[in-house]
């Protein structure tokens, strides 16, 4: 991607963004290869009750102060307009419409810069993972756009996902258990179907973003084999378990927004990415921070 130098970036920073990034430890190898760029993947609830001007203003900030090439949206339904119209010159959203009756996948959109990624001719999909509970919550998708990038004709398979709310227990001596109700249940069955969508992609590198609702460190504790830490085992890495945590939260202190990379990419017989670093950004107005991942990618 373009890199912006360092006086720029440290303003944009300090006037607009409060980041906290951390590294990989210098002990992690590097894949075998050549690497050709490193990447940002980001993850942002965009929040919907605010207005089209505040996740406008959310969005130019974010972009412009971090080294963002991907990003996965959530709760975006009603800002389709501004991602599509009013982000950044050079920036491209993927929109998905696909509607079953109430069913819709307008919430996870997909933007990515398009001087660095060019979308893959029909490749954009949603995938159905459960039709929702009528008054409790709606329906919910995994989507997916696959890019190639332009100098190295790389492919990339981005996945992005909002996960029900209110599906993991957080007393103590309990936290990390999966609820017994009924936004569980939906959210298991929804788990099940990201790791296997992850599993059949034959992009190069293959991402996740989303909102699984569920803290990061409780479901490593005492997560059920149905939830993200150990479901998604064996097919997807969260920058969590390879990188320190920042210090800052994505919702209050905790971590409950992810980028994941590939576990073929990270551990198996391609090895070819790897995470550099990560970053949670405060002082935007939605009720989340994002959290960008900077991915080195080898061939």
């Amino acid at each position: 991607m373009l890199k912006k130098t360092a006086p720029a970036l440290a303003l944009l920073l300090g006037a607009a963004l409060v980041p906290a990034t951390t590294t990989a430890p210098a002990t992690a190898a590097p894949p075998t290869g050549t690497a050709y760029d490193t990447i940002g993947v980001t993850s942002f609830n965009a929040f919907h009750n605010l207005t089209a001007a505040q996740a406008r203003s959310d969005a130019h900030k974010l972009i412009s102060a971090a080294d963002v090439d991907i990003i996965g949206w959530q709760e975006a339904e009603r800002f389709l307009s501004v991602y599509d119209r009013q982000l950044p010159g050079g920036w491209r959203t993927a929109k998905f419409f696909n509607a079953r009756g109430s069913r819709t996948a307008r919430e996870v959109p997909i933007s990515w810069n398009n001087n660095v990624y060019a979308l893959v001719k029909g490749s954009n999909k949603a995938y159905v993972a459960h039709g929702g509970v009528a008054g409790k919550f709606p329906a919910r998708f995994t989507t997916r756009v696959v890019l190639k990038h332009r100098r190295s004709g790389k492919t990339i398979t981005v996945l992005n996902a909002h996960a029900n709310s209110d599906i993991q227990r957080h007393d103590p001596g309990h936290c990390g258990e999966a609820r017994s109700n009924i936004n569980a249940r939906l959210a298991k069955v929804h788990f099940q179907e990201i790791r296997d969508i992850a599993a059949r992609q034959r992009s190069t590198h293959t991402v996740l973003t989303g909102d699984l609702n569920v803290r990061y460190a409780c479901d490593r504790a005492r997560g059920p084999q149905s939830f993200p830490y150990r479901k998604f085992a064996g097919v997807l890495v969260p920058s969590y378990a390879r990188l320190k945590n920042p210090t800052l939260g994505t919702k209050g202190t905790n971590f409950i927004d992810y980028v994941y990379l590939g576990a073929r990419d990270v551990n198996g017989t391609a090895k070819d990415a790897m995470f550099v670093s990560h970053r949670v950004y405060g002082g935007l107005q939605s009720d989340h921070r994002p959290i960008n991942a900077r991915i080195k990618l080898y061939r």
